[in-house]
């Protein structure tokens, strides 16, 4: 049996350190063969991938070249990752413009989840990348609130895909991001 274990988009950028756990336990305790799908940095690199070539998102040329100058900085393409200044100077761009973006692809999502949006252009590629190995189960670990409707809405089209498709959805949200989201 085949089972893809999904860190879904929008979270901070880091390891995906919990499907890598839960595969190794899995694979160990079960007869399922378990492949990690890491769709948070598919997704920061998609992001940039269409931002570079002035594809589906909008930006102004200034706010564009400065957020490919971060990027840059964190891809060392210009030799300064290890300049301090340099470096909190492109995390300060990067964390603030991909707010910006989480904040539009969540709702978009949330929109598409409704009925009352189309479904944003990654998502077709993210649920054909999952569906490629032809899974029985697939689990998707949402550790932040922004996680959240990308997820459901990868889920919905995945099951209306593959009717037998396990959906498993994992979610890890402290007390403090639950009572924020409720203030919200």
């Amino acid at each position: 049996m085949l089972a893809n274990l999904v860190f879904s988009p929008f979270a901070i950028p880091r390891p995906p350190l919990g499907i890598a756990l839960l595969k190794s336990y899995v694979e160990k305790n079960s007869n399922f063969q378990v492949k990690c799908v890491d769709l948070n940095t598919i997704c920061y690199n998609a992001l940039e991938d269409d931002i570079r070539k002035k594809g589906n998102i909008e930006m102004s040329d200034q706010d564009r070249e400065t957020f490919l100058k971060a990027v840059d900085v964190f891809r060392n393409k210009n030799g300064s990752f290890f300049n301090q200044a340099v470096y909190d100077w492109a995390g300060s761009v990067f964390i603030e413009s991909f707010n910006k973006l989480k904040r539009l692809f969540s709702g978009e999502c949330r929109k598409a989840l409704c009925g009352k949006g189309k479904v944003p252009w990654f998502v077709q590629q993210y649920v054909a990348l999952l569906l490629s190995n032809k899974p029985d189960v697939v689990g998707f670990s949402i550790m932040f609130p922004d996680q959240i409707y990308c997820s459901l809405l990868i889920a919905y089209i995945l099951k209306a895909a593959n009717k037998n498709i396990k959906i498993i959805l994992s979610c890890y949200l402290t007390a403090t991001q639950k009572s924020r989201k409720s203030v919200r």
